[in-house]
Formats: C-alpha cells, structure tokens, sequence
C-alpha cells in the first residue's frame, strides 16, 4: 500500500506547457509516461495523442483536429520539433528532465 502511495506522490506534478494554445506534458521519458499511466494499481483512461509539428499547424485551420486535441486528456511531445518548441519557449527546461529539479 504504502509503494502506491509513493508512485502517486511522485506524479501528482507533471510540469505541463504550452504550445501554440495545446499543453503538453512533460514526462521525462516513455518509461515515465507508462509509470505515470498505470500508477497505482489503475490504468488511466482517457484520449492519447501524440504531438507534432504537423498536427498543430493542420489544427489552426482544421476545426475538428483543434477539438480534438483539446479534448485529448493526454499530449506528449512526438518530435524534436515540439520538443524545440519548449525548449525555446520555456528555457530553463533545456533538457526537459530539468524541469523536475
């Protein structure tokens, strides 16, 4: 019991950014994103969506893709592109992980 509550402790706070209106979450890696789904004995359920480049400017004129992604409970950076684009914006998170600190 007390290792479920450890696991939820440790991902009550995933640093979260911005991007062109859309927040992506910033997991340290994909081991940490499938930690962080299946804390805690359950499995999180919800719309996963991986974030690139591409969709988000198809989303600024496609009306359907843009709900979409805002509904998504889950965005994760897919692509150097979208990983550049926090580093640019949020640069005390050069290296993402740094964020945790």
């Amino acid at each position: 019991m007390k290792k479920t509550t450890q696991l939820s402790n440790i991902y009550q706070f995933i640093p979260q950014f911005s991007i062109r209106g859309h927040m992506v979450s910033g997991f340290k890696n994909i081991s940490h994103f499938i930690d962080f789904l299946f804390a805690d004995g359950k499995i999180k359920n919800g719309i996963l969506i991986a974030l690139n480049a591409e969709k988000v400017i198809i989303a600024e004129k496609n009306k359907k893709l843009h709900n979409l992604l805002r509904q998504a409970e889950f965005l994760y950076a897919d692509g150097i592109s979208i990983v550049r684009a926090i580093r640019r914006k949020y640069p005390r998170c050069s290296n993402i992980s740094y964020c945790w600190n």
